[in-house]
C-alpha cells in the first residue's frame, strides 16, 4: 500500500505540472485517495471473509471499471480526471507485478487475468486462479487467520529501495509545493 501511495505522490506532481495547477493539498490527497482506491474493497473482505469462505479482496480490482469512473470524471474536470485516472493505472500496473493471482485488464471482456512474475507474463484463468483461493485456505494456519495477519501479508516492507523511493516522493512534492 505504501508503494501505491509514493507514486501518487509522483503522479500527482507530473500531472499538476504537466496541467499548469499550482500546489493543492486537496488534489494532492485526491491523489493519494485515488491511488488506494481499488484496495478499498479490503475492507468488506475483512468482514466477510471468513461468513463468505472469502481468500481474495479483489472484489473491485477491474481496471476497466475506473477507467469508466475516470471517463465519467472526464466531464466534470479534466485535471481531477487524468489524476484519478493515472493514480489508479499505476496501482493496477503495479499490482500485476506483485501478484501471482492476476489482475483482470479486460474483465468484464474475459475472466483470464495477467501477472508478471519469473521473468516472463502468465496468463491466470478462472479455473487456476479459483484453485490458488482454494489451496490457500488450507494453507493458511487457524491462528494466522486474524484481521492482524490478513493486514500485514498484504503491506510491503519496508526495505531500502522502498525507502528511497518514498523519500524520492516526498522530496518531489515538497520541491514541487
Amino acid at each position: 500500500m505504501h508503494i501505491d501511495i509514493t507514486f501518487g505522490m509522483f503522479v500527482y506532481v507530473v500531472v499538476s505540472i504537466f496541467f499548469g495547477e499550482p500546489f493543492s493539498y486537496t488534489w494532492l490527497l485526491w491523489t493519494l485517495f485515488s491511488s488506494i482506491l481499488p484496495d478499498g474493497d479490503f475492507v468488506p473482505y475483512l468482514i466477510l471473509r471468513k461468513r463468505m469462505r472469502w481468500v481474495s479482496h479483489h472484489l473491485v480490482h477491474y481496471p476497466l471499471f475506473f477507467t469508466a469512473i475516470t471517463g465519467a470524471l472526464m466531464l466534470w474536470n479534466t485535471y481531477a480526471a487524468s489524476l484519478f485516472g493515472l493514480a489508479i493505472l499505476v496501482h493496477f500496473i503495479h499490482d500485476t507485478y506483485t501478484t501471482k493471482r492476476g489482475i483482470r485488464w479486460l474483465w468484464p471482456f474475459t475472466r483470464t487475468g495477467w501477472c508478471y512474475y519469473d521473468k516472463k507474463w502468465h496468463s491466470v484463468t478462472w479455473r487456476k486462479r479459483h484453485s490458488m483461493y482454494q489451496e490457500s485456505l488450507n494453507t493458511i494456519p487457524r491462528e494466522k487467520s486474524t484481521i492482524r495477519w490478513e493486514i500485514m501479508s498484504r503491506v510491503e516492507s519496508f526495505n531500502t529501495k522502498n525507502i528511497i523511493l518514498l523519500l524520492c516522493a516526498i522530496c518531489s512534492v515538497v520541491l514541487f509545493m
